[in-house]
C-alpha cells in the first residue's frame, strides 16, 4: 500500500522526506502496524517526514488492521488534515483513491487496489484518473465553498421567509383598510340618498349637512389612506434594514472564511520563528462608516457602503505580559506578507534564530509598537434633553466584552442664548428670555413646541475615573453628534493616568426639526475612551492637590524645594512614635487578660480541690464538709476581688493612657495637615522659578528634583498610612480595654454565685463536653466549623448543623433579648442554596439596620429539583460562602447547614408537602412542575424551625415570591416577607449562582435577556396597546439579535398581574386588573437556562424600582 503515487515502485524505501510537491516520493505503510508522519525535529523518528507551515512535530499516523483497512488519525489536537476535502477532527477510515492534505500544502493520494470496504456515496465523483496537486487543493476549497453557499442558502430562505411575512403584514392592513373604505363609502351613499330626498323637497338645511359629511368621508379615507401609506412604508424600510444586515452578514461571513485560515497561518508562523505572540480576530464598530458619504468619484462611481462591523486582528503576548496590538485587516494583510518573506528567509539560513535581516525591532512584522486603541464606550441617553433639561451623568466604560474599564463624567446643556447655563437659575433665565422673544405668552416645557427655533446643545466631557493605569498613556475621549461630520476629540494626557480630567467642552448648534427631536428622543450620544499602552518610559500624570475631608491627594508638586520635603518628613517620625505607644497600650491589655484567664485556671484548681474533699469526707460529717467549702468560698471571693481590683486599676490607666495617645493622634494630624499645608503653597511659591530655571536645569539637576519630588511624596504617602495604621491600633486597644472590662465584670458576677451553684456546674460540666463531641462527630460541615472557632473568616459565625441547635439558638437568643430589651429578639432571615454572590450579600445587608440579629440557611433543596435537573452539579461552596458572611460587615449571627437527612428524614419518598394551589398554572410552573411544591415546604419548614421576624427575598424569583407571600399569609406564620430589586451586573445581567455555567462566549451573549425585557418595557410602560403574543415576538427577535444566535427557543415570555401572578393576555386585561404587571422570560442559553423578569406599572415609568417590587404578592 503507498501514499503519494497509484503505481508504486515494488521494494521503494520507506521514509523518505517529501519536500517538493513537484514530484512523486512513495511512501509505504505496513498492512499491521502504523506509518506516523511529523516534522523531522520530533523527539521520535518519523516514517513521513514534512516541513514547512503548520506541521506538527508529531502529525498524524495511518494504522493498518491488518485485514487490508487503514485508518488515518491525529496525533497532535488540532493538527491541519484534510481528506477528500473535509477537515480531520477524529479517525477517519482510508480507502482507494483518498486524498490528503497535511499541513498547508502537503497533498497525498493513499493507493490500496485490494480495498474492498465500501466508500461513503460520493467519495470519488468528480475524481480524475491523474490526481494532481492542484486538483487536491481545488477540492478544499470546493468543500469551504459548498458549506458557505449551503449556509448562504438558509439565509436566503431565511430572508424570502421575512419577506413574505412582511408583504403578508403589508396585504392585511390593505385588506381591512379596503373593507373600511367601502364600508364608508356604502354608508356615505346611503346618507347621500336620505339627503337627495330631502333636498328635493328643497331643504337648504339638508344640503348643507350632505355636504358636511361628504367632506368628512373624504377626510377619514385621506386619514385612513396615510396611515396606509405609513404602514407600508415602515414595512418596507423594515424589509429593506432586514436586506442589509443579511447581505452584511454574509459579506462579514465570506471575509471571516478567507480571514481565519490566514490568522492560523500567522500563528504557526510565531511558533515556527520562536515568537511570543498569540493572533485572535476581533469583531468591532466600524470606525470609518461615518466618513462614507456616496457621493461619485472622479470616474462616476460610488464607492460601497461601508459595513458596520470591521474585521480586526488583535496580537498579544503568548505567555507572560507585554504590549497588545490592534491591527485593521488591511495592516493585517500587509503583515502577513512580510511573515511569509521572514519564513522564507528562515527556512533560506537554514531555520537559524535570530533571522537574519529582522534583526531590528522594525523589520519584524510580529513588532507591537505602542499606538491608541480603544478602552471602552460610554453612553448617555438624550430624551431629558426633549424637556429642556440639562444631563450630568457618570456613565460606566465598557469594552467590547462588557466589562468595566472606568466611568466617565459628562453634561450635556441644552440653551437658546450663547451663555452655557452652569445652574438651575441660569437655565430658568434662559428660558425667560425665549418667552420674552416669542409671542405665545408661555414658557415652553418640550422642544416638539419649538420647531423652527435654533437650539444650541453644549456637550461637556468633564473626567475619566478608574481607568486601566497601563493603558491610559495620552488617554482621551472620541464622541460625535448628531449629523456633526467632524469628529470630536478631548486633549490627550501627557502621560498616564488612573483619574485624568478632561475638561473638554463644545456647543452644537441647529435648527430644532424632526429628526433632531427623533435623534434625541430614540439614539444615545456614544463616547469612545481611547488610550496608549505604556511601553515603560510613561511618567504619571499628576493634577492639582485635591482636598478630600481631612486628608489631601498629592498633585503637582514639581519645582517644590527642601522646605517642603523636610515639612513632610518631619511628620513620619511623630506619627511612628505615637503608633509604638498605642502598640504598648495594646499590648498592656492583652496582658490584663492573660492574667484573668490565671484567675479562672485558679477557680478551676479550687473547684477540683472542693471535689476531692467532699470524695474524702465521711458521709457523718456534713458539718466538716460544710467548714471546708466555706473556706474554700471565702478564699476564692478575696481572690476575685484582689484581680477584680487590679482589673480596674489597669483598666482605669488604660483609659487615661488612650486619652492621651488621642490627643497625641489629634496633635500629629493637626501637624501633617501643616506640613501638608506649608508644602502645596511652597510648591506654588516655587513653580513659576522651577519653570524659568527648566532650560538651565537640564540634566542632572532635573534628575535631582525628580528624585526630590519622589522623596516627598514617598513621606507624603507613608504619613498617611502611619495614621491609618494609628487609628486602627487605636480602636484594637479600645476593644481589648473593653474587652477586659467586661471579662473582669464576669468574673466578679462568677465569684458571687453560691457553692452549691458552682458544684452543681462542676458536676454536668462532663455530661456537657460528651454531648458536644458527640454533636460534632455528627456535623458533616465539621471543617467549616473549626475554621469559624479558630478565628479565621467567619469566626464570628455560628454554624448550626441540625434542627435542635437552631432552635436551642433561637430560644438563646429570645432569653437574651427579654433580659436586656424586654421583648423578644427580632430576627432576620435569608434562605439560599450557597454558591452565593452579590446579590444574596444585598439581601443579608439590607436587614442589618432592621432586625437585631440576621440567620442565613445554605441547604440545596432536593424537593425543588426535577429528575432532569441540575441537583447532583449545583455549585456546593460552602467554604467561601461562610468567609463571605464573616468578611463583611452584615451582622450575620449564624449559619443554618442542615443536611438532606436532617430535612427529610425519609428522601425518596417524602410523604408530607405544602401544595400552593394555582402556581402551577404560572409559566415556570409550567416548565418546572413540582418546583414550587417543593419551594413551599422548606420553606415552611425554615420558618416554623427558625421563627424569623421578617425573610428576605429577591426579585430574580419572582414567582416564588409571590408563593412565599401567599403562603405565610394563609398560614399565619407571622413573618412579614421582603422582597428586594434583583441585582444585576454592569451589562444588566441578572446575579445568580448558576451564571458559573455560562462559557465565555455564552457570557457575552446573556445580557441579551435583561435587553429583551427593556423592549417589552418601551411597550408596556408607555401604556401603549399591546398583546402577549406580539411581546413574546418582540423578546424572541430581541434575544436572536442580539443573542448572537447563541441562544435556544424562546421557553416563555409571560405576563401576569404582580400582585396575584394571573396570567394577563393584553393590555385591555390589564387596565381591568389594575395595578402593576409582572413580565418573565425564560430561554436556555447553552447547557444553562436563564430567567429574568421586570416589574412595570403602567403609565407610570417614573415610579422607582423598590416600589414596583413590592407590589409582588399584595393582593
Amino acid at each position: 500500500m503507498s501514499l503519494t503515487a497509484r503505481h508504486a515502485a515494488e521494494g521503494e524505501a520507506r521514509g523518505v522526506v517529501a519536500q517538493s510537491p513537484t514530484r512523486q516520493i512513495y511512501h509505504f505503510a505496513v498492512a499491521d502496524g502504523t506509518t506516523t508522519v511529523g516534522r523531522s525535529d520530533s523527539d521520535t523518528k518519523q516514517d513521513v517526514v514534512l516541513g514547512g507551515l503548520s506541521t506538527q512535530k508529531e502529525h498524524a499516523v495511518v494504522i493498518g488492521d491488518g485485514a487490508g483497512g487503514f485508518r488515518l488519525e491525529l496525533r497532535t489536537e488540532g493538527a491541519r488534515t484534510y481528506v477528500n476535502g473535509t477537515p480531520v477532527t477524529g479517525p477517519v477510515a482510508l480507502h482507494d483513491n483518498s486524498r490528503i492534505i497535511f499541513g498547508n500544502n502537503h497533498a497525498f493520494l493513499f493507493c490500496n487496489p485490494t480495498d474492498t470496504a465500501p466508500k461513503a456515496e460520493g467519495e470519488d465523483d468528480g475524481v480524475p484518473e491523474e490526481v494532481t496537486f492542484d486538483f487536491v487543493m481545488l477540492e478544499v476549497n470546493k468543500a469551504q465553498a459548498a458549506a458557505m453557499a449551503a449556509e448562504e442558502e438558509k439565509r436566503r430562505l431565511e430572508s424570502e421567509a421575512e419577506k413574505a411575512k412582511a408583504e403578508a403584514r403589508v396585504k392585511e392592513p390593505q385588506a381591512d383598510m379596503e373593507a373600511e373604505r367601502m364600508r364608508m363609502q356604502a354608508d356615505a351613499e346611503k346618507r347621500m340618498k336620505a339627503l337627495q330626498e330631502q333636498s328635493a323637497a328643497g331643504d337648504r338645511e339638508a344640503r348643507e349637512r350632505q355636504e358636511a359629511m361628504l367632506e368628512e368621508a373624504r377626510k377619514q379615507q385621506q386619514v385612513l389612506e396615510k396611515k396606509l401609506q405609513e404602514q407600508i412604508a415602515e414595512t418596507e424600510r423594515v424589509a429593506a434594514k432586514k436586506q442589509k444586515e443579511m447581505r452584511e452578514r454574509s459579506l462579514l461571513d465570506e471575509k471571516l472564511l478567507k480571514t481565519i485560515p490566514m490568522v492560523n497561518e500567522a500563528n504557526a508562523t510565531a511558533d515556527e520563528l520562536a515568537k511570543n505572540a498569540l493572533l485572535e480576530l476581533r469583531l468591532m464598530a466600524n470606525q470609518r462608516k461615518g466618513l462614507w458619504t456616496g457621493e461619485e468619484d472622479e470616474d462616476g462611481e460610488v464607492a460601497p457602503e461601508p459595513l458596520d462591523t470591521e474585521v480586526y486582528v488583535r496580537v498579544a503576548p503568548k505567555e507572560g505580559s507585554g504590549l497588545e496590538g490592534l491591527w485593521h485587516y488591511d495592516d493585517f494583510m500587509e503583515r502577513l506578507y512580510a511573515m511569509r518573506e521572514m519564513y522564507q528567509a528562515f527556512v533560506s539560513a537554514g531555520r537559524e534564530l535570530p533571522v537574519p535581516g529582522y534583526e531590528d525591532p522594525l523589520t519584524d512584522p510580529f513588532h507591537v509598537e505602542p499606538e491608541d486603541m480603544s478602552l471602552g464606550k460610554a453612553a448617555v441617553f438624550l430624551d431629558t434633553l426633549l424637556h429642556i433639561m440639562p444631563i450630568s451623568d457618570t456613565t460606566p466604560i465598557l469594552d467590547y466584552k462588557g466589562s468595566d474599564q472606568g466611568e466617565l463624567s459628562v453634561r450635556v446643556v441644552p440653551h437658546f442664548g450663547d451663555k452655557v447655563p452652569e445652574t438651575d437659575e441660569e437655565g430658568d433665565d434662559d428660558l425667560m428670555a425665549l418667552e420674552a422673544a416669542g409671542d405665545d405668552g408661555g414658557i415652553p416645557d418640550s422642544l416638539s413646541k419649538l420647531v423652527g427655533h435654533k437650539l444650541n446643545i453644549t456637550v461637556q466631557v468633564k473626567a475619566t475615573r478608574g481607568l486601566p493605569v497601563d493603558r491610559s498613556v495620552g488617554a482621551h475621549v472620541r464622541f460625535r453628534f448628531f449629523l456633526d461630520e467632524r469628529e470630536r476629540r478631548t486633549p490627550a494626557i501627557d502621560g498616564k493616568a488612573m483619574n485624568p480630567r478632561c475638561d473638554f467642552s463644545c456647543t452644537f448648534s441647529s435648527v430644532i426639526t424632526d429628526e433632531l427631536l427623533k435623534y434625541l428622543g430614540e439614539e444615545e450620544l456614544s463616547f469612545d475612551v481611547w488610550g496608549r499602552q505604556d511601553d515603560g518610559t510613561a511618567k504619571i500624570a499628576m493634577g492639582p492637590a485635591k482636598r478630600i475631608g481631612r486628608h489631601s491627594v498629592a498633585g503637582d508638586y514639581d519645582g517644590a524645594g527642601a522646605a517642603a520635603a523636610a515639612a513632610g518628613g518631619a511628620a513620619s517620625p511623630a506619627v511612628a512614635e505615637l503608633r509604638e505607644q498605642v502598640e504598648s497600650r495594646q499590648r498592656e491589655a492583652e496582658a490584663a487578660l492573660a492574667k484573668l484567664k490565671e484567675e479562672e485556671a485558679k477557680r478551676e484548681s479550687l473547684e477540683a480541690k472542693l471535689r476531692a474533699l467532699e470524695a474524702s469526707s465521711p458521709r457523718g460529717s456534713p458539718s466538716a464538709a460544710a467548714a471546708a467549702m466555706e473556706e474554700v468560698k471565702q478564699k476564692q471571693e478575696a481572690e476575685h476581688r484582689a484581680a477584680l481590683e487590679r482589673v480596674k486599676q489597669e483598666a482605669e490607666h488604660a483609659k487615661e493612657e488612650r486619652e492621651a495617645a488621642r490627643r497625641e493622634l489629634e496633635e500629629a494630624r493637626n501637624r501633617a495637615e501643616q506640613a501638608e499645608e506649608r508644602a502645596r503653597k511652597a510648591a506654588e511659591k516655587q513653580a513659576q522659578a522651577a519653570a524659568a530655571a527648566a532650560s538651565e536645569a537640564a540634566g542632572k539637576p532635573a534628575k535631582d528634583a525628580e528624585e526630590e519630588l519622589a522623596r516627598l511624596r514617598r513621606e507624603l504617602r507613608e504619613a498617611n498610612e502611619a495614621k491609618v495604621a494609628a487609628e486602627a491600633a487605636r480602636d484594637s486597644a479600645q476593644h481589648a480595654a473593653k474587652t477586659a472590662e467586661e471579662a473582669a465584670a464576669a468574673a466578679a458576677s462568677k465569684s458571687s454565685r453560691t457553692c452549691a451553684v458552682m458544684r452543681r456546674r462542676v458536676l454536668t460540666r462532663q455530661a456537657e463536653l460528651g454531648q458536644a463531641r458527640a454533636t460534632s462527630r455528627c456535623v458533616p460541615q465539621a471543617k467549616a466549623m473549626r475554621r469559624c472557632l479558630s478565628g479565621q473568616p467567619g469566626a464570628q459565625l455560628a454554624v448550626l448543623p441540625d434542627m435542635a441547635a437552631l432552635r436551642a439558638w433561637r430560644d438563646r437568643l429570645d432569653v437574651e433579648a427579654v433580659q436586656k430589651h424586654g421583648r423578644l429578639a427580632r430576627l432576620g432571615f435569608v434562605p439560599t442554596m450557597g454558591a452565593l454572590h452579590a446579590g444574596h450579600l444585598s439581601l443579608v445587608e439590607s436587614l442589618r439596620d432592621k432586625t437585631d440579629h440576621t440567620l442565613v440557611s445554605i441547604f440545596v433543596n432536593p424537593a425543588q429539583f426535577a429528575a432532569h435537573e441540575d441537583l447532583g452539579t449545583y455549585p456546593r461552596t460552602l467554604e467561601s460562602d461562610l468567609a463571605k458572611l464573616g468578611e463583611a460587615d452584615l451582622n450575620v449571627a449564624a449559619v443554618f447547614t442542615p443536611t438532606e437527612a436532617e430535612m427529610y428524614q425519609e428522601w425518596p419518598p417524602y410523604r408530607t408537602f405544602v401544595e400552593p394551589l394555582e402556581a402551577d398554572d404560572s409559566a415556570e410552573g409550567r416548565a418546572r412542575p413540582g418546583f414550587f411544591r417543593g419551594v413551599a415546604t422548606v420553606v415552611t419548614k425554615l420558618f416554623a424551625a427558625a421563627r424569623p421576624t421578617v425573610a428576605a427575598f429577591g426579585q430574580k424569583d419572582a414567582y416564588q415570591c409571590i408563593v412565599v407571600r401567599q403562603l405565610a399569609r394563609d398560614l399565619n406564620l407571622g413573618v412579614d416577607v421582603q422582597i428586594n430589586p434583583t441585582m444585576r451586573e454592569q451589562d444588566g445581567l441578572a446575579m445568580s449562582s448558576r451564571n458559573a455555567y455560562l462559557t465565555v462566549e455564552e457570557r457575552e451573549a446573556a445580557p441579551a435577556m435583561y435587553a429583551a425585557l427593556r423592549e417589552v418595557q418601551r411597550i408596556v410602560g408607555r401604556g401603549l396597546p399591546w398583546g402577549v403574543e406580539e411581546l413574546r415576538t418582540i423578546a424572541a427577535d430581541a434575544l436572536s439579535d442580539r443573542g448572537r444566535g447563541r441562544f435556544g427557543p424562546l421557553q416563555y415570555l409571560d405576563v401576569a398581574c404582580a400582585a396575584t401572578g394571573r396570567p394577563v393576555v393584553s393590555s385591555g386585561e390589564s387596565h381591568a386588573e389594575g395595578g402593576a404587571v409582572l413580565v418573565s422570560i425564560a430561554a436556555p442559553l447553552g447547557r444553562t437556562r436563564l430567567i429574568d423578569n421586570m416589574v412595570i406599572v403602567p403609565d407610570k415609568p417614573s415610579l422607582d424600582e423598590t416600589s414596583a417590587v413590592n407590589t409582588l404578592g399584595r393582593n
